[in-house]
């Protein structure tokens, strides 16, 4: 450690439990430089006390600075579970999943039951594209851990990924009851429901988002504009498109929507228009290209209909 203060892995002094009070309140800036302090006196520094600093250094979003002292601490201790699980939860937000995931299993060698290092696992998991790991984990987790909503909802993320539907929805609503983000869960248990046929119930939990003030509320508003195109309220949906493009102009799901609504409706210039600007984005856009061929057709415009529909089957033959 080039001179620096001597990393023990004792019990934690008494003193500790202010640094622990620190992370509980949110305080990680003060928990940081009292750290700091410490350790600029050169006195032996429990490991311990440095994985608290760790996880504070990454709640500040200081990712290289965690992962450096996870580095640090378990050069000296490599089989602490703390500084690995610490680390890999920093490696996961900086998309490192190779090494996060090492770190984990590290973890889970020493100590196969800790149920935040199979939920964090599986998260990367899912991340990934194995879901099969993911749910596995994921259920190790449950199995250690019954009211952590994070394994829950890492969990229905996977199912929902490999067309498991209903078991995605089941565990949104677990997650949900055991105190899980409302607006998170909410928005993808919707999802799933939009899916599965079940557009009334993807409205209530759009509905719910919205009144919790969900930070993605132009997804919201998409996504409740497709549940009304299914049960046919033209209206409704054309409404919550234009608040998901007011939010967000970009939002291609709700132009699509609306031009789907808007040929519904045989407003047909207006949804040759929406489709022209989901062409401008992605000109292989198969659905804007379906869209846009069949009002050409209603509009008497054959040659336009037969070019959309011979760009469609260039992207799909």
């Amino acid at each position: 450690m080039d001179g620096g203060p001597e990393i023990l892995a004792a019990d934690l002094p008494p003193s500790v439990d202010r640094f622990v009070q620190y992370l509980k309140e949110g305080d990680f800036q003060a928990c940081v430089s009292q750290c700091e302090t410490l350790r600029s006196a050169a006195a032996p520094v429990a490991a311990e006390l440095l994985c608290i600093q760790a996880t504070c250094l990454r709640r500040l979003g200081d990712l290289p600075a965690c992962i450096a002292l996870c580095n640090e601490v378990l050069r000296v201790h490599p089989r602490l579970v703390p500084a690995l699980v610490t680390q890999a939860q920093a490696l996961r937000e900086v998309h490192d999943y190779v090494n996060c995931v090492e770190a984990f299993t590290r973890a889970l060698e020493v100590f196969p039951g800790d149920a935040l290092a199979l939920s964090g696992r599986a998260e990367v998991y899912g991340q990934s594209g194995n879901y099969a790991g993911a749910i596995r984990d994921a259920t190790k987790a449950i199995e250690q851990d019954p009211h952590d909503p994070l394994a829950y909802f890492v969990r229905a993320a996977a199912q929902r990924m490999v067309g498991a539907l209903q078991d995605s929805i089941a565990d949104w609503s677990l997650g949900l009851a055991v105190g899980g983000d409302h607006s998170y869960a909410l928005r993808h248990r919707a999802h799933c429901h939009l899916l599965a046929g079940n557009p009334q119930d993807c409205i209530e939990d759009c509905n719910a988002c919205l009144r919790l003030g969900d930070p993605a509320g132009s997804a919201v508003h998409a996504l409740r504009a497709k549940a009304h195109l299914q049960l046919g309220n033209l209206l409704r949906a054309l409404s919550d498109c234009a608040a998901a493009i007011e939010i967000d102009p970009r939002n291609w799901e709700a132009l699509l929507t609306r031009a789907q609504a808007n040929l519904h409706i045989n407003e047909l210039e207006d949804c040759v228009e929406d489709c022209l600007q989901l062409l401008a984005e992605d000109e292989d856009s198969l659905p804007a290209l379906q869209v846009k061929a069949a009002a050409s057709l209603l509009l008497g415009q054959y040659s336009e209909c037969i070019s959309d529909c011979n760009a469609g089957l260039r992207v799909n033959p």
